[in-house]
């Protein structure tokens, strides 16, 4: 939560009734170097209206805002203190405030939309929709050219602190210059629209939910692409695995492979492929029931499996059986 000052009128204090209005806020560039839009959003506040002395938001309240609004572009209210017996520090602001020894308020408020802007000349942030969160009396108003020092949470030396603190955020050397870290802002804040296609820091945050929004978007649609790609790959292995057993089931029933030998060539077609199977099955003799059958295709069935196999290889590597018998016969194989 941040704070900003403005100076609060006087003329209007009622001792007897123990109430003042003032000016809390207003569109001049504060002590921060920043301004403050009068577009505020009430409602937390108005639910809850109270005022605090040095925004002691832990301490009891000195009193409580009533006609809380935006009047001619300045946030108005009208304040009344408790009873010196429900808060004897009241007693003390309202002594101090009808001797003319204090005259100050501060808004307490949580900052919604952050802009920079040209104001005389120089880059100012603009603060915008923000959100009230409390009233206080201060010791210190800030003026209207915003060189006030502040008395509040933020102590003595707030300004210089704030601006050490931004140098380092930049990354530039301690002592460097208000131009510097303008430049450098300046430079960061066109980086940040460059990345995110926005026309102003304003919409910076909607920028982002987009390209957020489209990363998800983009993320369930690589899911789901890389689910159906799975299930393909998995329907294929679950086709190929099929091709393979059938022909192997018909290799069975036509007699071209036994059933000894069922699962060893299942085993060799899972690495080289149905291609290498068809080829070796359209090789392979047909084997009978019987001895007499066996003998009548005149081969040994073993040999005969091996020759099989070797043509089945020469298809797959897309060797010709003539290549193969002549690199053979010049020892190249």
């Amino acid at each position: 939560m941040k704070t900003k000052r403005a100076k609060m009128e006087v003329t209007s204090l009622d001792v007897e009734a123990r109430t003042f209005e003032v000016v809390a806020s207003s569109e001049a560039v504060d002590s921060y170097g920043e301004v403050v839009k009068q577009d505020w959003n009430l409602d937390r506040y108005l639910a809850n209206p109270v005022v605090f002395f040095g925004h002691d938001s832990h301490g009891f309240p000195i009193g409580r805002a009533s006609d809380v609004s935006v009047k001619d572009g300045v946030l108005s209210a009208k304040v009344t203190l408790v009873s010196e017996k429900a808060n004897p520090q009241a007693e003390q602001v309202l002594q101090l405030m009808s001797e003319g020894a204090l005259s100050g308020v501060s808004v307490g408020f949580r900052p919604g939309k952050r802009t920079v802007e040209k104001v005389k000349g120089k880059s100012v942030t603009v603060l915008s929709q923000n959100e009230l969160f409390e009233l206080s009396v201060v010791g210190i108003p800030a003026n209207p050219d915003g060189r006030a020092k502040d008395h509040d949470q933020h102590g003595a030396g707030a300004t210089e602190n704030r601006m050490q603190n931004i140098t380092k955020a930049l990354g530039l050397k301690s002592g460097a210059s208000e131009e510097d870290v303008e430049k450098t802002f300046e430079s960061i804040a066109d980086e940040i629209l460059g990345a995110t296609g926005a026309k102003s820091l304003s919409a910076v945050a909607g920028a982002v939910e987009v390209l957020k929004a489209s990363l998800e978007a983009n993320r369930e649609k690589a899911a789901k692409l890389d689910a159906l790609e799975a299930q393909i790959k998995l329907d294929r292995e679950k086709a190929a695995k099929s091709a393979l057993e059938s022909t192997l089931d018909e290799a069975v029933k036509s007699g071209r492979v036994t059933p000894a030998k069922r699962a060893e060539y299942a085993d060799k077609a899972a690495k080289f492929g149905h291609e290498w199977l068809t080829a070796l099955v359209a090789e392979l003799p047909i084997h009978g029931g019987t001895e007499a059958t066996a003998k009548s295709i005149g081969a040994d069935t073993d040999t005969a499996a091996i020759e099989a196999e070797l043509k089945a290889a020469l298809v797959r590597a897309g060797v010709t059986e003539d290549d193969y018998r002549a690199a053979k016969a010049a020892g190249h194989v």
